[in-house]
């Protein structure tokens, strides 16, 4: 990890750090006013209800009760609960968003440190990418979605390995992949092939318990229980999806069950090619065991969960939050990318228009009340374009934007175009 002695030493970080925090609590706080406000505080968001339902019994997954909630990290329920429960008095709608906006705010201070490098000149610019960005406030408030806690487990992470403190990245993610998304175990793989040839098993067992043994406990509870393994029983319909395999099961050429069936070894097979790249790569330029760059591990990371993404069946917009944390690394915030960071958060923000116009679609064909039928009408008073038709269209787009995306990452993670860091 090269970069890792370069980077500066000094403590200011933390203060800002904390002012990028406190604008995002502020922030947010009148984001879900206006929402609540908007919408008499009834939800137009199916999720919110399962996660307090499921943090009522935090042990839930990892006593094998894997029927309801099997498709959740076994120790999610445990971190909800920690995350909701101060806020239990504010209601249903508050308190979920509350709690998820704990987390991006740890999310936010993270980036502050993770890409810190001495000057407030970028400190306010990370700050500034943390409040405005709207890959983070829809992720966090808006549609209130569990992906921010993942994505707060992956900044601290990798603020962690670029101060050299691989270890205790390592375990951060192992306890990620339990604890918030299974994804994180693609960030963590990078972490161990692409870090340091010293005490790289050491690093890769420790991550390895720290992800999989809660997994185990669950998986014998739940045969004993005569439930499904956690995370296999669980078919959503591709509808609900992001990626054109959505399109192929609503024209009736695939079932649910192939289109998950095909696209897993694809997407994962996709996600392991920058990885591989990368590692070959560095052993062609002769890195004496050194590992890779901060910068280049930051877009091998981007590259994996950007192509899984694009390839799995199944893939919400709330799952890019994940792919904009490593982003940032790779790309960094100085005067000379802020276009290109700009841009990079219009295409990981365009896949939330497929959600939009579903949602639209599927309250229309349910006559659904309460939020839901007020977004609705939001949405047929400003916009005339049939739902259908938008979600059809966004994604394509979304898919395509995606994709080149991801190819940008392999190539720059690859090492195969080289270029400087950004002032």
């Amino acid at each position: 990890m090269t970069a890792a002695a370069e980077r500066p030493a000094g403590r200011s970080w933390v203060r800002w750090a904390g002012l990028t925090a406190a604008v995002v609590v502020v922030t947010r706080l009148a984001l879900v006013a206006i929402l609540a406000a908007a919408t008499h505080g009834a939800d137009y968001a199916d999720d919110p209800a399962m996660h307090l339902q499921m943090t009522a019994h935090p042990l839930v997954i990892l006593r094998g009760d894997t029927l309801e909630f099997g498709q959740h990290p076994v120790l999610l329920p445990v971190v909800e609960w920690v995350l909701f429960r101060p806020f239990r008095w504010a209601g249903a709608f508050w308190s979920v968003r509350l709690g998820y906006l704990v987390a991006e705010a740890v999310l936010a201070a993270a980036l502050v440190a993770l890409l810190w490098d001495g000057t407030e000149r970028t400190a306010r610019r990370v700050a500034v990418l943390a409040v405005a960005s709207p890959v983070f406030w829809m992720t966090s408030v808006v549609m209130a979605q569990d992906e921010v806690i993942a994505a707060a487990f992956l900044a601290a992470a990798l603020a962690l390995w670029v101060r050299g403190r691989l270890t205790a990245a390592v375990a951060v993610l192992g306890v990620g992949v339990a604890a918030a998304k299974v994804f994180l175990l693609l960030p963590l793989l990078a972490l161990v092939v692409l870090g340091p040839a010293v005490a790289r098993w050491r690093r890769a067992l420790l991550g390895g318990a720290l992800a999989l043994v809660p997994y185990a406990v669950a998986a014998v509870e739940a045969r004993r229980r005569g439930y499904p393994m956690p995370l296999s029983g669980f078919e959503p319909g591709a509808a609900f999806s992001i990626t054109p395999w959505a399109l192929a099961v609503d024209a009736k050429t695939l079932t649910v069950a192939d289109a998950k069936a095909i696209s897993l070894p694809i997407a994962a097979g996709l996600a392991l090619v920058p990885l591989a790249l990368a590692w070959w790569r560095g052993r062609g330029v002769g890195d004496g065991g050194r590992g890779v760059a901060d910068r280049t591990l930051g877009a091998v990371t981007a590259a994996m969960l950007l192509w899984f993404f694009v390839a799995f069946y199944h893939v919400n917009p709330e799952y890019l939050i994940l792919a904009a944390v490593p982003l940032a690394l790779a790309m960094g915030v100085g005067v000379g990318v802020g276009r290109s960071v700009v841009v990079v958060h219009a295409v990981l923000a365009v896949p939330w228009l497929v959600n939009l116009f579903f949602g639209v679609a599927n309250a229309d064909a349910t006559s659904a009340t309460g939020g839901k039928r007020t977004l609705a009408d939001a949405y047929h008073r400003v916009i005339p374009l049939d739902p259908v038709t938008g979600q059809r269209a966004s994604i394509v787009v979304s898919s395509l934007l995606l994709a080149g995306l991801a190819v940008g990452c392999t190539v720059r993670g690859s090492g195969f175009r080289r270029s400087t860091p950004a002032d």
